[in-house]
């Protein structure tokens, strides 16, 4: 990607404008500050005279002494802030010309994607962390994915920042859910710039190790991803009609797990599930006769012996005993004399109708 290219995505101007407001109203604002500032910068620098003068005397009181001495230094350390303020007022401009940069970003942006096509995961770790706040993961599957807008601009993330002194600038608990916990902070991560292309790698492992990294940043400086994980769903759900069919058709618990290849428990998780659709399920009885092959294959048995097969044949034709031969054979004709039984019967009765009728 190269400059122009970066300047026409549709988020870049957006964004680069954004920031120069942002940065415009907080130099407005510092610009307000600038006669209290330098006023001051002027009544310290007049105390400063007047403790001078009065150390000079050899026979300052020595509680005196270490009073105004105190002092000296808080004035000093008031100055010193006072004047950085006052340069970074003057370097406003410059700063904003420099965080915007195109080829700065542009530069930010390639090293993050041969970062991670280095697959490094100590650095892509690291450069990550530049750029997403934190990933919030629930128990439903949800995951929120928070990623900083200021990523690719080294800096503006403090410069943009407002954070009040002590621990306010930091995350609160209520910024979460009540069920997470607050993230704590990280051991910083050991990396070595060994060709020299990441000058400020020091501070962005400091960096990455903050939790609170952007603290401070409102809500317009951050994008949120929203993603669900779908839930898994078990064999036993996925083929819960397919095993309530198959127990309708008769098959016991054991002939249902050896033909769909599961265990007992899985099929009767699955006719939980099935129930659970299907009320219906629910009246199937809870065991099923065993089938008996020698009542299931009685007519075919009885069949091939009508066409000549011995009994020997008929037990090496099924790959059965001659003993379960015998009983399909003894079965067929139980079935032929229930046939011919009810036959009869049919007959007597047509008979006698016939015979009583007028």
């Amino acid at each position: 990607m190269d400059d122009t290219r970066l300047q026409q995505l549709d988020w870049y101007p957006e964004l680069i404008e954004y920031i120069r407001q942002a940065l415009r109203h907080r130099a407005e604002h510092q610009h307000n500050q600038r006669p209290s500032l330098e006023h001051e910068l002027q009544a310290l620098q007049a105390k400063k005279k007047g403790w001078s003068l009065s150390l000079a005397k050899p026979n300052l009181n020595a509680n005196v002494r270490d009073a105004i001495e105190v002092e000296w230094a808080k004035a000093v350390a008031r100055e010193q802030e006072i004047e950085a303020t006052l340069q970074e007022l003057n370097g406003r401009e410059h700063l904003v010309e420099e965080l915007v940069d195109p080829a700065g970003i542009l530069d930010r942006l390639n090293r993050l994607a041969d970062i991670l096509a280095a697959n490094n995961p100590t650095m892509g770790n690291l450069e990550l962390s530049l750029h997403i706040d934190r990933i919030d993961c629930y128990a439903d599957g949800k995951v929120i994915l928070r990623t900083c807008k200021l990523g690719a601009l080294t800096g503006a993330a403090d410069l943009l920042a407002d954070k009040p002194s002590g621990d306010n600038g930091k995350r609160q608990a209520g910024d979460r859910d009540a069920h997470q916990g607050r993230p704590r902070r990280r051991a910083r991560l050991r990396v070595e710039d060994l060709d020299g292309s990441y000058p400020e790698l020091r501070h962005a492992a400091d960096m990455a190790a903050d939790p609170d990294r952007f603290a401070g940043l409102q809500d317009d400086w951050f994008w949120e991803d929203r993603f669900q994980i779908p839930r898994r769903i078990s064999w036993a759900e996925k083929n819960a009609a397919q095993v309530a069919k198959k127990r309708a058709e008769g098959l016991t618990m054991v002939q249902l797990a050896a033909h769909f290849g599961k265990s007992v428990p899985t099929i009767r998780e699955s006719l939980k599930y099935a129930a659970a659709v299907d009320k219906s399920v629910n009246q199937l009885p809870a065991k099923m006769p065993r089938r008996r092959w020698h009542e299931d294959h009685a007519v075919e048995v009885a069949g091939l012996q009508a066409e000549g097969m011995n009994t020997d044949q008929l037990a090496e034709h099924f790959g059965k005993s001659d003993t379960t031969i015998r009983k399909a054979l003894a079965h067929a004709r139980q079935l032929t004399d229930r046939l011919r039984d009810g036959s009869e019967q049919d007959d007597t009765e047509n008979h006698d109708h016939v015979g009583g009728s007028p």
